[in-house]
């Protein structure tokens, strides 16, 4: 099993610097409820552009500039609150470059010396799945895009019983998939990429054990004995 792990460690750096490469065509990460934001907002003229800011906020004057800045959570329903605005805005599902143009655009701020930064501080609200053979099963959130193996990795790796020749991987309106993982295809093949997607689930299966086949001898043997004396009577 030790080598197992070995060479399950080896295969995931290469998949990791493949991925750096790999990620720059992935989805671009998409904002959605749960997820923490930051927003600066850098102003640059009169002290009337204190208007666009609440009062309420910290602010930072360095000559003509204005600085703030503020984090939001995005609620249940796409929306987050900006004290400055009287209604909510709704970014759920949107990129963050199109989220800092959406803020500008709702605080009216000036097309000239207008700066609006978001950034993401902790996702929440991108998930995925990872069950049966692995150290620590449970629901796991992506802060980029991820292949398989990395995802296993989140999840503490495979365990001694782990029969990674038959990978599960069920998506959403899709047909279940089954992946070979195994030691012998990566050296054979090298990592493979496979990209996870919001909401898979993964699931590691079992191995046959000897233990395992014994029991089911066991029990084959006394249905059957059950099965005999229910005739006879």
């Amino acid at each position: 099993m030790k080598y197992l792990r070995k060479i399950f460690g080896i295969f995931l750096c290469l998949s990791l610097a493949v991925c750096s490469v790999g990620a720059e065509s992935a989805e671009e990460y998409k904002v959605g409820p749960g997820d923490s934001l930051n927003i600066s907002i850098s102003l640059q003229g009169s002290l009337r552009d204190l208007s666009k800011i609440s009062l309420f906020l910290p602010i930072q004057i360095v000559g003509e500039s204005v600085y703030s800045s503020l984090q939001v959570v995005v609620g249940p329903d796409g929306y987050i609150s900006i004290p400055s605005l009287e209604y909510p805005v709704r970014v759920a599902g949107l990129p963050l470059v199109e989220v800092e143009n959406l803020v500008a655009v709702k605080l009216r701020l000036p097309s000239r010396g207008r700066s609006v930064s978001v950034s993401l501080l902790c996702p929440n609200s991108v998930p995925f799945f990872i069950w049966g053979e692995v150290a620590h099963p449970g629901r796991f959130i992506f802060d980029r895009p991820m292949t398989l193996m990395e995802g296993l990795s989140y999840a503490g790796g495979p365990t001694p019983y782990a029969q990674l020749k038959k990978v599960m991987v069920i998506r959403q309106n899709e047909r279940a998939q089954i992946f070979n993982l195994s030691a012998r295809k990566m050296i054979q093949e090298g990592p493979s990429l496979i990209w996870l997607n919001p909401s898979d689930t993964v699931i590691v299966p079992k191995k046959w054990t000897a233990d395992m086949s014994v029991w089911f001898l066991v029990l084959t043997i006394i249905a059957t004995a059950a099965a005999v004396k229910i005739a006879s009577d």
